[in-house]
């Protein structure tokens, strides 16, 4: 694996995580929307950039990068906190309170 691989696998997952501040929609509760963009994203640069930077990564490997996008955005959805049935915003009407502590 060349330092190329590396750099787009990281920069890939990287990606994939600063792109769930476009958007959190998901699929099947766990799969992110961005994460599939990424995932197609990996697939057309699988096809279009080999053709053009020949002692690149292959294309198997731009897909696997797609793939990390897609785990990278799935998970940073996944492990994002959301209230439970007891807290405090729940309970609270519409009136704007403080809570300390």
């Amino acid at each position: 694996m060349t330092s190329w691989v590396a750099f787009i696998f990281s920069g890939a997952y990287l990606l994939g995580l600063l792109a769930t501040g476009i958007t959190e929609a998901r699929l099947l509760s766990s799969i992110s929307v961005v994460g599939i963009g990424m995932l197609c994203l990996g697939g057309l640069a699988s096809t279009l950039v080999p053709r053009r930077w020949r002692m690149g990564p292959t294309k198997y490997q731009w897909r696997i990068a797609g793939v990390f996008g897609l785990v990278a955005a799935s998970y940073c959805v996944a492990m994002s906190p959301q209230p439970g049935a007891i807290d405090v915003s729940r309970v609270v009407d519409d009136q704007e309170l403080w809570v300390n502590g």
